[in-house]
């Protein structure tokens, strides 16, 4: 029987670490990890539960990350040469892993 934990382990510290240089941070939910796999994983023997047991045992953290939306104060109108001014305004809150992209 394949052990689908063990490979979804493989496939993701190809790619992923728990550490690294903060320019390679990224934020990702349970849900967009275990979206990741759907290409190569058979939906049924895994879930997000198996995700979120990976991302423990192998030690990722999470970290509040605060949800933006972009709001346009000015329209742009080029014939007047005027550029867009947007604006970003929190939204919301989520918790999401932090993982660092790998070369």
């Amino acid at each position: 029987m394949i052990d689908y934990k063990e490979e979804m382990t493989k496939i993701f510290c190809r790619y992923y670490a728990p550490f690294g240089e903060q320019a390679d941070k990224k934020n990702m939910s349970t849900t967009e990890i275990d979206f990741l796999f759907r290409g190569v994983m058979p939906s049924l023997p895994t879930s997000e539960h198996d995700v979120y047991e990976l991302m423990t045992e192998l030690g990722f953290e999470q970290e509040k990350v605060i949800i933006y939306e972009k709001v346009i104060i000015l329209e742009e109108d080029k014939k007047k040469g005027i550029q867009e001014e947007i604006d970003l305004v929190p939204v919301g809150q989520v918790f999401k892993w932090i993982v660092f992209e790998k070369d």
